[in-house]
């Protein structure tokens, strides 16, 4: 058997809201596992509109999220043909970034929820972007970016990291491990502890950008 492997052109989903010619704030915002882009922006509508533009692109693979209908979510990559998935997720990110927010004036925030946060430090790892603000929610930073690459990267940028006291995913263990990562990349890390689950509240979403982002 041989493989072979095609490129593509595909069409994909990419959401925004707010007033891409006064925002003080632009934000690159990726969502979850078995998430989809116009719920997962739903939190940020609370944003004054003309102060934040915010893009939600969404990931690449769309699923069932119970048997064979149903809701359906979407996915950046899976543990099958990893390799190829980040480098499109990658590639997908950079012209994201070049159509929707490379005109756009204001500082840029990138804020990654979960499965995204993977995606975007990889992202950030390979793109020439810097962004001035990181906020990572419930997520869990990648053990295989090259961590001095980004610590020279990220060396000036405020990087904001986000979980619930009540988070399922985020284990005694991978807790003192995320800490372990911070104590490598950088010394400019707000660590937050709230409480709540796996998700994203929005009074607590607020109160994080108004103490920690204006």
């Amino acid at each position: 058997m041989e493989l072979n492997k095609l490129t593509i052109q595909k069409s994909t989903r990419v959401y925004q809201l707010g007033n891409s010619e006064k925002a003080a704030y632009k934000w690159l915002c990726l969502h979850g596992y078995g998430q989809l882009g116009q719920y997962f922006l739903q939190p940020f509508e609370i944003l004054n509109a003309d102060d934040h533009f915010i893009i939600a692109p969404e990931g690449f693979h769309r699923f069932y999220l119970n048997g064979t209908n149903g809701r359906v979510g979407a996915s950046w990559m899976t543990k099958e043909d990893r390799l190829t998935d980040i480098e499109d997720n990658i590639n997908y990110l950079n012209q994201v970034e070049q159509e929707y927010l490379s005109q756009v004036k204001g500082k840029l925030v990138c804020f990654a929820f979960s499965q995204g946060a993977a995606t975007l430090i990889r992202w950030l790892e390979m793109t020439k972007i810097t962004p001035e603000i990181i906020l990572i929610w419930a997520g869990s930073f990648p053990e295989d970016v090259e961590y001095p690459v980004l610590k020279e990267k990220l060396k000036n940028t405020k990087i904001i990291y986000a979980v619930g006291n009540e988070d399922e995913y985020a284990t005694l263990e991978n807790r003192k491990k995320q800490s372990q990562f911070f104590d490598n990349l950088s010394s400019n890390i707000t660590q937050i502890n709230f409480t709540g689950k796996h998700k994203i509240y929005p009074e607590t979403l607020i109160d994080i950008i108004k103490n920690h982002i204006f």
